[in-house]
């Protein structure tokens, strides 16, 4: 058995959120040519989460707009995910716990729900019958 990830239940792993703000943006790093390119890939932002005792990181996707909440403001994560990948360090490995979310959204707001950037179709609808 493979496990892929984990589906918190969210108050008792979180409890209640707190916006801290941007931390950083990754880039799509393209293997062939050996470099970074400009196609964004995720944003971490840091919340603090009463039930953790201090701040988490938390990841969303590169089509959900970036977040300018206020500092401290009471937010929610729509459908966490958590993660774990393994670095190793020559003879040692830490285990690093990676938080993925779909969406940060003020708490209790509706009207404030995923907002994700359309991407562009991969080939133009037409019509042809061939």
């Amino acid at each position: 058995m493979e496990l892929k990830f984990i589906v918190p239940n969210k108050e008792e792993t979180f409890g209640d959120c707190k916006f801290l703000g941007f931390k950083r943006e990754k880039f799509v790093y393209d293997q062939v040519n050996q470099k970074r390119t400009d196609e964004l890939e995720s944003r971490t932002y840091n919340l603090a989460a009463s039930c953790q005792g201090g701040p988490v990181e938390v990841v969303l996707p590169s089509n959900v707009e970036l977040k300018e909440y206020d500092f401290m403001q009471d937010v929610e994560l729509v459908n966490p995910i958590i993660e774990a990948r393994v670095d190793n360090g020559g003879r040692f490995g830490t285990l690093v716990w990676t938080i993925l979310a779909e969406d940060i959204r003020i708490k209790g707001s509706n009207a404030n729900s995923t907002k994700v950037t359309p991407a562009a179709p991969a080939t133009p609808a037409t019509n042809d019958k061939k």
